[in-house]
Order: C-alpha cells, then structure tokens, then sequence
C-alpha cells in the first residue's frame, strides 16, 4: 500500500524558496557571528547567555516555518 500526500504535490512557489533562503541566512549569520563573538571573549557571561538564548530561538522558529508551511500546503489543497 502507496501512501500519497496531496499537499506534497505542489510544490512552492519560488518566491517562497528566496525568502525563506534569505530568512535562513540571515538567522544562520546571526548565530555564527554570537558564536565568533563568544570565541572571542568566553570568559563573558552575557555572550553565552545570548548565543544559548538565540539557538534556541532559533531552533523554535526552524519548528514553527516547517509546521506553518505543512499546515497552510495542507489548507490549500
């Protein structure tokens, strides 16, 4: 037995694609650069508290886009 899901069949449009590229490189330069900066200076409190608080922010906003973008491929189906 096949499975299909119907809301894989479309796919995005490629606007979508350089947005969220653009999102992802924003985010990722962010976190690369707290990490550099923390590098730098470990002995700093504040540093590896912001590079702990934004990984994880941005690992909840990773979640959210994939579950956002099912959700709404799935409503528009």
């Amino acid at each position: 037995m096949r499975l299909r899901f119907r809301w894989l069949s479309k796919p995005p449009p490629s606007s979508f694609w350089f947005r969220a590229l653009v999102a992802a490189a924003a985010l990722g330069g962010r976190l690369i650069w707290l990490a550099a900066k923390f590098a730098r200076r470990p002995e700093d409190q504040r540093g590896w508290l912001s590079l702990f608080l934004f990984s994880n922010f941005f690992l909840l906003l990773l979640f959210l886009v994939m579950v956002g973008e099912r959700l709404i491929r799935h409503t528009l189906s």
